[in-house]
């Protein structure tokens, strides 16, 4: 798929020869793989079962465009979302039956199954294996969200620069009464901002907003 990094100013707009140039300059391409860990149907075989568990492996699941059986014929953001709610909905289930029904606490420990990092600047570091994705929160639905999720004993806040929601995460983790050393905080930054210098930036000003440091940065492909 194609996309524009941003919208054209209007100078460019009113000369059409100018406008050709401005789009050949300004798009971008990305591709969501999809079929390659395709979720199992009647009479077709997959890599996952229908709630996304990957077959002969404990614990994991995947959860993105790749599950799909065939290639949409239309943009695979809309359905790629869904398949990120379908995932939250069976994890959240699984749980529920492990643990008995959730109680929100402030200082509730976290149950949530973690996997220890190996890379040599991280050791000793732990990352839940379940979390919350705040695409699409602001203001006080961020805030109450993500307080409400580490209530429960919660403890990976994926966030972006994208999100736009980068200063409430960060009020959010000071009000919640949980210890910032027992959270695990992710941001992202998007494709106009991945040179080295333009990432170091990026990097500095979501520290900025946030309040607090990172345990991991992701490219937002």
């Amino acid at each position: 798929a194609f996309e524009l990094a941003a919208d054209p100013p209007w100078d460019v707009v009113a000369n059409s020869q100018e406008l050709a140039r401005w789009i050949r300059g300004s798009l971008y391409f990305y591709a969501h793989p999809t079929g390659t860990c395709r979720v199992e149907r009647p009479g077709s075989p997959g890599v996952v079962d229908s709630r996304l568990r990957v077959h002969g492996i404990k614990g994991l699941r995947v959860a993105d465009a790749s599950i799909f059986p065939e290639s949409p014929c239309g943009h695979t953001d809309g359905p790629s979302r869904l398949v990120g709610e379908l995932a939250a909905r069976f994890i959240l289930e699984d749980l529920a039956t492990q643990l008995g029904p959730l109680e929100e606490h402030p200082t509730k420990r976290s149950t949530v199954p973690s996997v220890q990092l190996r890379d040599h600047y991280a050791r000793g570091i732990s990352m839940p294996l379940a979390g919350l994705g705040t695409n699409g929160l602001e203001g006080n639905r961020a805030r109450d969200t993500v307080k409400r999720f580490l209530g429960l004993g919660g403890r990976l806040i994926d966030t972006a620069v994208l999100y736009g929601n980068h200063h409430d995460i960060g009020i959010a983790l000071k009000t919640s009464g949980v210890p910032r050393d027992e959270v695990f905080l992710v941001s992202k930054i998007p494709p106009g901002e991945m040179g080295f210098a333009e990432a170091l930036t990026a990097v500095r000003r979501t520290v900025e907003e946030l309040g607090t440091y990172l345990d991991l940065i992701l490219i937002h492909w």
